[in-house]
């Protein structure tokens, strides 16, 4: 198999291509090794640590289907409890339980201590909810107190709109029905003589 040419100088060697000067003036960078525990950002503890959370959350993501599959199999408990537990997919939820077993275990020596970190932020969240709660329903007073000042301030002009609406109506039965009628009762009369010709 035949290769390009490749351009070859005077002394028969090839020809230095214009960019080849380039490492004589910029000088490279020398990096300094890296050890092979720290060669993508980590340590070994971190790994491990990485692998206890991966092993953790695979082992709650099998003992909550398992655990799912035996209050499933109980047939009077199955038709109560399926639907709720429905509601707990577990390739979410088992995961999460696993990891937060080992949370807890790994801070307090506790699997369930994770619980008592959630329930504080859960009553953090309650009660930043029920501040924002509270200033909205605040800023919703203040909003009903200036539209019922507009509605009371227009409420005149609603009632001379209503009183002007009523007039054209009452106008209207004394005017248009009876002139309605007088038409009715012309065209019944000339139908009645066209028939009767």
């Amino acid at each position: 198999m035949a290769s390009w040419p490749a351009p070859a100088d005077a002394r028969g060697g090839l020809a230095p291509l214009p960019w080849a000067g380039r490492d004589r003036i910029l000088p490279r960078p020398s990096l300094a090794p890296v050890p092979p525990n720290q060669r993508w950002g980590r340590s070994r503890k971190q790994s491990v640590r990485k692998a206890k959370y991966a092993a953790a959350m695979a082992g709650g993501f099998l003992a909550l289907g398992l655990a799912k599959r035996i209050i499933n199999s109980l047939p009077v408990v199955n038709l109560v409890t399926r639907p709720v537990l429905d509601l707990f997919p577990t390739i979410l939820f088992g995961p999460a339980l696993g990891a937060a077993a080992l949370y807890g275990y790994e801070k307090q020596g506790d699997p369930l201590a994770a619980r008592e970190v959630v329930q504080e932020k859960a009553l953090a969240l309650r009660r930043e909810f029920d501040t924002v709660a509270r200033d909205v329903s605040a800023e919703l007073a203040v909003q009903k107190k200036a539209l019922s000042r507009q509605l009371e301030r227009h409420q005149d002009v609603i009632d001379s709109t209503a009183r002007v609406a009523m007039r054209s109506v009452q106008e209207m039965e004394q005017t248009v029905v009876p002139a309605l009628e007088r038409g009715y009762r012309n065209i019944e009369t000339h139908a009645q003589r066209t028939l009767n010709d």
